[in-house]
């Protein structure tokens, strides 16, 4: 059956109903629900009209017109009738030879997370430009703050210059998915993000320079700490890509690959060069303490996948059984002692991503 009746009558007929409980508002949602390979697109004749011809991989032009008929059927009930749409998955290429307008609102979903490669950032601008061009308002709205599990997974520099190029070209707003609140390790990613919803004129050096003098003494050496694990965290590149698996999960299920005892050692001993420069400061110290709290809690987690790891290549193993409860004792035991660490994470988000990489799986048959 085709779902294109269906799915139009019945967002009109939602919109229509929530706008006898609210003031009258022109908003309609035509954003699609997330997909899996298991939940084909529609391949009937009318859907497929919609279609680029001969085209089986982007569904851009389908949803494009999609959303032009939402907004027809919208008009007869408000000549201000404006649609929200999404730019993503197999439909976030630019559609071919289909012209929106600025009552269509389209969120990009850029299809990859950092750090970049040269291809991304230009790939990036190609599809954000490409929009544009429809006639389209767009918004950004990115899976980026999913990524990174607890680890020091530093892009804010990257994520930045992104931020700019789409403010500079019309973005009209933003939306992202998630905030994981993993500050303890990707706090210049945070204040980035936030300094920038607020002040998005402000120069990126200039943020991080404020964000870096919150340390007072101990400034030049925090920076140089989160410069080491943006250099680590470059290492998820082609390379870690051909043979690992990428997504906003893969720093729970591969991590120990570039997470490494060897980057764990060295940022511990910069910490310690912080930890000495705010001697003079109990306030600084304390800042640096949570730091260093958040540093051995990514390495316990690392020491835990690489156990699991063991265990997968050598599953009758008894001992590296025990060595995988063992170690994941460890990591709960010290999440226990410092809860007060991390009141502002989501802990429910790591643990989610534990039974997906599979560790925790092997202890808890279901999810808590």
């Amino acid at each position: 059956m085709c779902r294109i009746p269906t799915c139009t009558g019945s967002s009109i007929s939602n919109w229509l109903k929530d706008r006898h409980n609210l003031p009258p508002r022109p908003w309609i949602n035509g954003c699609e629900n997330d997909k899996t390979a298991m939940d084909p697109p529609c391949n009937c004749a009318q859907c497929r009209a919609w279609d680029v011809s001969g085209s089986s991989v982007s569904l851009s032009n389908r949803y494009a017109r999609f959303w032009l008929a939402l907004q027809a059927e919208g008009r007869k009930h408000d000549p201000e009738a404006t649609v929200f749409g999404l730019a993503y998955a197999g439909y976030s290429e630019p559609p071919e030879g289909v012209q929106l307008n600025d009552h269509i609102i389209v969120g990009i979903v850029p299809p990859y997370y950092f750090p970049l490669e040269e291809k991304d950032r230009e790939a990036f601008r190609k599809l954000w430009d490409g929009w544009a061009k429809t006639g389209a308002r767009l918004f950004l709205r990115p899976n980026y703050f999913l990524g990174g599990y607890c680890m020091p997974y530093i892009f804010s520099r990257e994520f930045g210059e992104e931020f700019q190029y789409a403010r500079a070209h019309g973005m009209v707003a933003t939306d992202f998915d998630s905030l994981t609140g993993m500050w303890g390790t990707q706090s210049p990613n945070l204040y980035l993000l936030g300094r920038l919803q607020e002040q998005p004129e402000m120069k990126i050096d200039a943020i991080l320079d404020e964000f870096y003098s919150s340390f007072g003494p101990a400034a030049n050496q925090v920076r140089a700490y989160f410069a080491h694990w943006e250099q680590v965290t470059r290492k998820m590149n082609a390379e870690f890509l051909a043979t690992h698996k990428g997504g906003w999960a893969a720093m729970s299920r591969e991590g120990d690959v570039i997470f490494t005892p060897e980057a764990f050692a060295e940022g511990h001993r910069l910490l310690e060069e912080a930890a000495r420069a705010a001697a003079g400061s109990e306030e600084v110290t304390k800042r640096v303490e949570f730091l260093a709290t958040w540093l051995t809690h990514a390495e316990l987690c690392m020491k835990t996948l690489t156990a699991y790891h063991a265990l997968q290549a050598s599953p009758k193993d008894p001992a590296l059984k025990a060595a995988l409860a063992e170690t994941k004792q460890t990591l709960d035991r010290y999440r226990a002692e410092h809860a007060s660490a991390f009141e502002a994470a989501n802990m429910a988000v790591l643990r989610r991503l534990e039974m997906w990489s599979g560790w925790r799986k092997t202890f808890e048959i279901k999810e808590p």
